[in-house]
């Protein structure tokens, strides 16, 4: 009895010793509050995940150690949360066929010292959420999508910055004949560059991608694609480039700025187009689309200075661009084409392919085709339209835009000021109003300023009354106001406009990306004086005359939009009363005042009265002359009286 009672013990003493040798193997895992877990190991973190219940969240802990980690898309809702620490060691990877989702929030992941990219998707089912992160410093990549079957995946909030890459996409890659949607919102991408040689380099990147791809609120900064050209392809699109899309995209309220191509001062290759977006062979029915957006300042040293859209087959490419700004772009067209598009280029691969290109509702301003290097004359400063092949000139249709200040260059590297295709490639026409403003300083001798047409000499994008923002910051998505009674407002005479504008703002009949109602103080025969100097940014507007008085001045709004008055403005003698509706023809008593269409109030003025007195210098009384109106002629009183004395007139003094 005595041998069987030690050898119990000794059992007892070697299960104890395994459990506790097994409970030092999950000792990280810890149960917090609200049924949160704290992991502090990969294996405990992939092991928290697969047993999570649903909806669970599971924390980093503060001594985490960071290493390669493969998590299983779970079939529940769970969440992995960063807590801000810094992921600098190991790729994070997602894969299995769970049905649930996974949401990586509050990340940083620091790419300096990971060696390949930071966090890619590989999940064939499930949705990946991305939250509220930062990926930043890495060199072969931020974000891979390699998703398959059913899965999804879905960035929000999520900064991804300074990254590079060899040959993919250094932001977001997007796999091979990827078909799975992804989803983008209110994110923040700059200043990443992609690197190699005859690739799809730009921030966001794909080939044969036939999912839907859609952004929304998002923020395109300063991405470079640096990818040399290598025979097709290569260098195009610094915030995006998708060669033989095959899929949907669609881009609304985003912002795209200061993205460029490959290429430099001198020279550049064919692909070095598309200085934001290079759609290159959209076919097979795929859709690019962009709603309510702005691209600022970005540059091609070839073709299509924001965007290098191609169509190649049947079913080809349909491309609807709505309500959106195009400021400053740049296309040098250094491959020696002469319909290069400051702005946009359309280009029809081959006379078969079907190409259908809508413009709608949107503004292009001092956008360039050319440079000082171009050795053929451009047409086309915001739109150039373009192809290969007999009939393969891709065609555009126009409706309620405003296109002006666009420039281009002729065969001599200087500015063509006279060129009657300063705006799109394929018209010279003018067009005034009433389907779009095109053309409007076309020619040596133009029949419009700037300041005719958008109230300034010199117009910048401003927040213009906007409240739709993009990118983590929450950055306003800027437009360029018009002027108000210029021939861009309430001029287009068509039925199908869009219902809103690019601020989200009730359309009616103005041309460009933004509609606005105003309300029109005018001072009938006072003025304004001492205003300060005009600074338009869409709020308020005047123009002053050569002594520096301001007979009209605008409110600007827009359609519920409320203004009160200025300040009142003066009249010599008269007495300001108020303002005149000229639609009731009433006096305006209820402030503020609630617009609908434009608006005039005219200010009121009584004179004032004045009483003239007569000194009868010591003679009978004389009775004095009340209610007299400033500038009135009065007729002479009756002559006073003095015994003795003869009466020689009035004089104005003593």
């Amino acid at each position: 009895m005595r041998s069987k009672s030690m050898k119990a013990k000794a059992m007892l003493s070697a299960l104890a010793a395994i459990g506790l040798l097994f409970i030092s193997i999950i000792a990280p895992v810890t149960v917090l509050a609200e049924d949160n877990i704290s992991v502090s190991t990969v294996g405990a973190l992939q092991q928290a995940v697969g047993q999570a219940e649903d909806n669970q969240t599971i924390v980093l802990s503060d001594d985490f150690v960071f290493a390669d980690t493969v998590i299983n898309m779970p079939d529940k809702n769970v969440v992995i949360d960063g807590r801000g620490l810094i992921w600098n060691m190991g790729t994070f990877t997602v894969s299995g066929n769970g049905s649930g989702s996974l949401t990586i929030k509050d990340f940083k992941f620091d790419g300096s010292n990971i060696t390949g990219t930071c966090l890619t998707n590989k999940a064939g089912d499930g949705t990946l959420l991305i939250n509220h992160t930062e990926i930043f410093n890495a060199s072969t990549g931020a974000i891979g999508i390699a998703a398959t079957g059913n899965a999804k995946t879905v960035i929000s909030y999520t900064k991804i910055y300074n990254n590079e890459s060899n040959n993919i996409g250094a932001a977001i890659n997007v796999s091979g004949n990827n078909t799975t949607p992804i989803e983008i919102n209110n994110a923040t991408i700059e200043n990443n560059i992609g690197n190699g040689a005859g690739y799809e380099c730009g921030a966001i990147a794909g080939k044969f991608y036939s999912g839907d791809l859609r952004i929304s609120n998002t923020v395109f900064r300063n991405n470079v694609n640096n990818c040399a050209n290598s025979g097709v392809t290569g260098g195009g699109g610094g915030a995006m480039s998708f060669h033989y899309l095959r899929g949907n995209i669609s881009i609304d309220e985003s912002y795209f700025q200061g993205n460029k191509t490959n290429g430099t001062e001198a020279s550049a290759a064919s692909t070095y187009d598309g200085g934001a977006i290079y759609i290159f062979d959209g076919r097979d029915g795929a859709t690019f689309t962009i709603d309510q957006s702005t691209f600022d300042s970005n540059l091609a040293y070839d073709d299509g200075g924001a965007l290098l859209i191609q169509g190649t087959g049947n079913p080809g490419l349909t491309t609807a661009i709505t309500n959106s700004t195009f400021y400053n772009n740049r296309a040098y067209g250094l491959n020696g084409g002469n319909r290069s598009g400051g702005a946009i280029q359309f280009f029809k691969n081959g006379g078969s392919s079907k190409m259908t290109n809508t413009v709608t509702g949107c503004t292009f301003v001092g956008n360039q085709s050319g440079n000082e290097k171009t050795t053929v004359e451009q047409r086309g400063g915001a739109i150039g339209l373009s192809g290969a092949g007999l009939f393969a000139t891709a065609a555009v249709t126009n409706k309620d835009c405003l296109f002006f200040e666009n420039k281009v260059y002729d065969g001599t590297g200087k500015i063509n000021s006279a060129s009657n295709y300063k705006d799109v490639s394929s018209t010279s026409t003018l067009q005034e109003g009433a389907s779009n403003v095109l053309n409007a300083d076309k020619g040596a001798e133009p029949k419009y300023t700037t300041k005719m047409i958008l109230g300034v000499d010199t117009p910048l994008l401003t927040d213009n009354l906007s409240q739709i923002v993009a990118g983590v910051d929450g950055e306003v998505i800027k437009t360029i106001p018009i002027k108000p009674e210029g021939i861009a407002d309430n001029t287009n005479t068509s039925s199908d406009l869009p219902i809103e504008d690019q601020r989200n703002f009730d359309r009616y009949k103005d041309n460009g990306a933004v509609e606005m109602s105003w309300a029109k103080y005018n001072a009938n025969g006072g003025e304004w004086k001492n205003l300060p100097d005009m600074v338009y940014q869409g709020a308020e507007y005047y123009e002053k005359d050569s002594k520096g008085a301001v007979e009209n001045y605008f409110m600007i709004r827009y359609k519920a939009g409320t203004v009160t008055p200025p300040e009142n403005p003066v009249r010599d003698n008269y007495i300001f009363e108020g303002w005149k509706n000229q639609e009731t023809g009433m006096m305006q008593k209820e402030w503020p005042f609630v617009l609908d269409d434009n608006i005039t109030f005219e200010a009121q003025w009584t004179p004032v009265e004045y009483t003239v007195t007569f000194d009868s210098q010591g003679g009978s009384a004389v009775a004095p002359l009340t209610n007299v109106a400033s500038g009135a002629r009065i007729t002479e009183p009756e002559e006073p009286t003095w015994e003795g004395q003869i009466f020689g007139g009035w004089y104005k003094e003593a």
